[in-house]
């Protein structure tokens, strides 16, 4: 019996010094060579970590960090193409990395709006990371804020919907001392740390081993591939466009630039927005800011019919006029907006329009996001108005 407990002890420190070794000497060189389908097993703070756009694990002190929503994260049929089972390029950060030869990260999370994209995600995956024994992040030279003008507005109306009423007084909600008690929660919630999540490479065996388990005996069936192309419809009479020597006509029910928001509605996401942008530039006083505004899908072509169809509204048929002037006030409240606050603002409207007059910049498959073409124009804009 004393052998066979010798023997225990002996294999289980062996054990733990072999774990030891991976998780806090090995495995920190690693994450950055993990291949993009690796990288959804990593707590998502540490993807940070694991992104290609930089020179290595963590970025240098004058790094641009992109904050928004799946534009920021590179969502798009680039995404889609990339190989899997590399660490591959496919979003504009690669491309202002390349543009810049300075590291370009990105704390962007799909689904979120101003409060989510641009202070809750971010402020929280600094902190996730300054919090970790291993690593140690500085805050960025230049923060690019993507606004995209295709949903964000909608976004913040939910997130005000979702996490303000029924728990903070409504009639309060324009009271700016009020509402930042607001964001303070919203931020202190988000950025609870405890000892366990130092284990990375422990939480990544651990969701890698529940993910694959799942998978085995998961019933669903797979999803089906998407086609190789879009076969368009000329019969149609919204959202047709000039596209190179053709005349498309686009998916229906793509994202327009806040389409079907009454005045009212307008009013409290664009001062959700407002209030974003002043408490992120708090946060990070060393920074330098851009606001980037990124055209909603129907507004970034040359649209030829009289009316187009809108998603975000109900599927509501809205002028072509309308939708325009639209993007334009939009784009207006918010270089006002960040003029106010101190930051830069880079309108990508034209760059894309004149891009997407000549070919597709979003799909074929993915039209909620640009594409391979879309992702470049938009960091070559960023890039030619960028104040380094």
């Amino acid at each position: 019996m004393k052998i066979k407990f010798n023997n225990f002890i002996l294999v289980f420190v062996s054990i733990l010094i072999t774990y030891s070794a991976i998780e806090f000497l090995v495995f920190r060189h690693v994450i950055r060579h993990l291949p993009l389908n690796k990288h959804l097993f990593l707590p998502k703070p540490v993807r940070i970590l694991a992104q290609s756009s930089k020179h290595d694990i963590v970025p240098r002190k004058d790094y641009i960090a992109i904050f928004g929503d799946s534009y920021a994260m590179g969502y798009g049929d680039w995404l889609m193409e990339a190989d899997p089972k590399k660490n591959s390029p496919f979003n504009s950060a690669h491309v202002l990395h390349d543009l810049t030869g300075k590291d370009v990260v990105s704390f962007g999370q799909s689904g979120r709006g101003s409060l989510g994209g641009f202070v809750i995600e971010p402020i929280k995956k600094f902190k996730y990371i300054n919090n970790l024994w291993l690593f140690e992040l500085s805050k960025p030279g230049i923060v690019c804020l993507y606004f995209y003008e295709g949903n964000d507005l909608e976004d913040n109306l939910e997130y005000i919907r979702r996490k303000y009423r029924g728990e903070y007084d409504y009639t309060k909600i324009y009271d700016q001392d009020y509402f930042r008690m607001f964001i303070d929660g919203s931020v202190q919630k988000a950025t609870l740390f405890n000892f366990f999540k130092n284990f990375i490479f422990g939480r990544f065996i651990q969701t890698m081993l529940s993910e694959n388990i799942e998978r085995l005996f998961s019933r669903k069936n797979e999803s089906e591939p998407p086609e190789d192309s879009i076969e368009f419809d000329y019969s149609e009479e919204t959202n047709r466009a000039a596209v190179g020597e053709k005349e498309l006509v686009l998916p229906s029910s793509l994202q327009g630039p806040a389409l079907g928001l009454d005045s009212e509605q307008m009013k409290l996401a664009l001062y959700v927005l407002d209030q974003s942008l002043k408490y992120i530039r708090g946060y990070f006083k060393e920074s330098r800011f851009a606001v980037v505004y990124i055209p909603s899908v129907l507004s970034s072509y040359t649209i030829v019919s009289e009316a187009v169809q809108g998603s975000k509204s109900g599927d509501r048929i809205f002028s072509t006029e309308e939708m325009f002037e639209n993007s334009g006030l939009i784009a207006e409240k918010v270089r006002s907006m960040a003029t106010k606050n101190g930051m830069q603002f880079i309108d990508t409207r034209a760059d894309i329009r004149k891009a997407a007059r000549r070919k597709l910049v979003h799909g074929p498959h993915d039209w909620k996001h640009l594409n391979r073409l879309g992702y470049h124009v938009l960091a070559r804009s960023i890039f030619e108005k960028l104040d380094y």
